[in-house]
């Protein structure tokens, strides 16, 4: 620990941390001993959960999940003005958009780099109408994992006793995505 009156991370950097399954059962007192080393001040942390803990018995019904209403991408435009509008297609499984996310049409393409595949998905933006699901109620943890899902925060009380009042907020939500998906990225970024 830093004597007082130092700060801890002061360059703000996003900290590694890799709690044992011990420390990971109760994550709530994790997340107070995360912050006690300064992780808080960058934002974010990245926390790897111990080899033993899985957050799923088995992973065989995956493919059978429903993605309710994919939504298609049609971005039309040139010389750098495009307009987006997104058409609501039926109901399909992980498993089917896993096959379609892999196709030749959808996979992401060979590129050499960062700046290659930049320049490839502004090329094939206005071509290629991703197909995507968002916002679908639930997690893929099974129902008896506790942590690190729950972790005792005043908004857990809040949703808790006004869970019929406040839908959608903090409510765990699958979203499906591949190559040329771009929807509300700036929102992911800073967490609206």
């Amino acid at each position: 620990m830093a004597s007082e009156g130092t700060q801890q991370n002061p360059s703000c950097k996003i900290m590694t941390f890799r709690p044992t399954l011990e420390e990971f059962q109760d994550f709530g007192k994790y997340m107070a001993y995360i912050e006690s080393q300064g992780a808080h001040r960058a934002g974010l942390a990245k926390v790897i959960p111990p080899k033993e803990w899985r957050p799923r018995r088995t992973y065989d019904d995956l493919d059978e999940m429903v993605i309710p209403a994919p939504i298609q991408q049609v971005v039309t435009g040139q010389s750098g003005l495009f307009t987006q509008y997104n058409i609501q297609k039926k109901p399909m499984t992980v498993g089917e958009y896993r096959r379609l996310a892999n196709s030749n049409k959808y996979c992401t393409p060979r590129h050499q780099d960062f700046d290659d595949l930049e320049r490839k998905y502004w090329k094939n933006l206005t071509f290629v109408s991703p197909i995507y699901g968002a916002d679908i109620s639930g997690s893929l943890y099974d129902s008896a994992v506790q942590e690190p899902t729950r972790n005792d925060s005043p908004l857990d009380l809040v949703i808790s006793n006004n869970s019929d009042l406040i839908s959608n907020i903090c409510v765990g939500a699958r979203r499906y995505g591949n190559f040329l998906y771009t929807a509300q990225r700036f929102f992911f970024l800073f967490g609206f």
